[in-house]
């Protein structure tokens, strides 16, 4: 749904994946309330698999710009 991108979690000293909604969506205003709800369904989704081929959420903020999980 989005687009993933590397960061540092600053809590565990590591380098981490986060994931947002793709660029044309976050800055569009009018959408972006709907495409927060299917961007919180899709990380709750994502949170609830336990497999070696997913990866693991760990936080979700959808008040930064952009949000991520």
């Amino acid at each position: 749904m989005g687009e993933v991108f590397a960061a540092i979690d600053d809590v565990l000293g590591r380098e981490v994946a986060g994931q947002g909604p793709p660029r044309a969506i976050a800055t569009a205003s009018p959408r972006r309330m709907l495409d927060d709800r299917a961007f919180r369904q899709e990380a709750r989704a994502i949170a609830a698999l336990s497999h070696p081929g997913v990866v693991a959420v760990f936080d979700l903020d959808l008040t930064a710009d952009p949000p991520y999980s």
